[in-house]
């Protein structure tokens, strides 16, 4: 009769343990998943504000073309040898002359990064601004 108690005693020690691994291996997989999850965003967010380093970069490189080469009408450069951790990292600037008595030029310009991998997609920002031509022409000596 002890014999029995002390077997089923043992069965359901078993049972509670297995049991209260299974509610800690759930948690523990819960805080990897959240964990890789902000890891996933906090890169996202990265890239985001490069993103727009290089378009900041490509707006103040457009202007001061523009202030230096009156005829200047947009280039695209590559700019992934300065950059590692992505396989593509683009400048696109576009000058577009309207014939306007105001003289304005307008420019489009375009920041490009891509990831290395699909789990980092390339991310693009845009951005188009009005020069007017008699201030630039007002700076150049």
């Amino acid at each position: 009769m002890k014999r029995q108690r002390f077997i089923n005693r043992r069965g359901t020690i078993l049972i509670a343990v297995l049991v209260c691994m299974g509610i800690a291996t759930t948690i523990l997989l819960g805080a990897v998943q959240s964990s890789l999850r902000q890891r996933r965003q906090m890169r996202q967010e990265l890239q985001m504000e490069q993103t727009k380093w290089l378009l900041d970069a490509s707006v103040g490189r457009a202007i001061s073309r523009l202030q230096k080469q009156p005829g200047y009408d947009g280039e695209t450069l590559l700019v992934a040898p300065a950059l590692e951790k992505y396989s593509t990292a683009t400048l696109e600037i576009a000058v577009v002359r309207e014939d306007q008595p105001d003289n304005r030029i307008r420019a489009q310009v375009k920041a490009r990064l891509g990831g290395l991998s699909e789990r980092t997609p390339s991310m693009q920002r845009s951005r188009e601004f009005v020069v007017n031509t008699s201030t630039i022409k007002s700076q150049n000596p």
